[in-house]
């Protein structure tokens, strides 16, 4: 159909797809179906679930002026109930356990630089943007640290924390022991012992790596993804 599916999440037995065309996809893992095609803004990239509703990137990524809401699905309903004005060009969202729905935005890769908007995830409204020094276009959240970052970015800060509870800094720079990661392309966390795993893309077209740090950001060990290319995603099997 062309609909150039981006991201999913899932939730009560469905998996929701953000697509380019412009809408969401209900698919019913039983059914194995698409049983709700649900309009949003243009180019949704991100999707995340939180308290039954569906939070929605709209990038605009291909109109000359690029998008900068989220759409809020209401999943009783499988209807758009807001529609949020955030950053320039949003893209990915993370949220912490009391409904902050972080999102993160590229800008327009000239003028607009990538920034960061908070969410209120219960009552859909936006809570604040995050000043000038939070220029990232990527979040991850685990224990209710955000882990900012930018995944084209070869100098400046690699990672860094932030507490989304107190709205402090924990550390301008994650990584404490001097390791080296050249481009961080993908964050993810082992559940068990709080380990962070950090996907190097090196330069982009040699095989990339993925080190694993300790929470306080001390280099554990690390190992090639050889013969691939720009790791993205750790996932942990139990």
């Amino acid at each position: 159909t062309g609909r150039q599916p981006r991201y999913a999440a899932s939730a009560n037995g469905k998996v929701y797809i953000t697509a380019y065309d412009g809408t969401v996809s209900a698919i019913d893992t039983t059914s194995l179906s698409v049983s709700q095609v649900i309009p949003v803004g243009p180019n949704p990239e991100g999707i995340l679930v939180y308290n039954n509703k569906l939070f929605v990137a709209n990038s605009g990524g291909f109109n000359a002026v690029p998008d900068s809401t989220v759409s809020v699905v209401d999943l009783n309903s499988n209807t758009e109930v807001a529609r949020l004005v955030v950053g320039v060009n949003p893209q990915q969202l993370a949220v912490n356990s009391t409904g902050d729905v972080y999102v993160t935005s590229f800008g327009n890769f000239t003028s607009i630089p990538p920034s960061v908007t908070v969410i209120n995830g219960n009552n859909n409204t936006v809570k604040q943007q995050l000043g000038p020094n939070y220029q990232f276009d990527h979040v991850r959240i685990y224990n209710d640290i955000a882990y900012f970052y930018n995944s084209y970015a070869t100098t400046g800060t690699r990672v860094k924390t932030y507490d989304t509870h107190t709205g402090s800094v924990v550390r301008s720079e994650f990584i404490t022991d001097g390791t080296t990661v050249s481009v961080v392309y993908g964050v993810d966390f082992d559940a068990d012992n709080g380990d962070v795993y950090i996907c190097d893309a090196g330069n982009f077209s040699d095989p990339g790596k993925v080190t694993c740090f300790s929470s306080e950001g001390i280099k554990k060990f690390s190992f090639s993804v050889a013969p691939g290319i720009n790791p993205k995603k750790t996932l942990f099997l139990r």
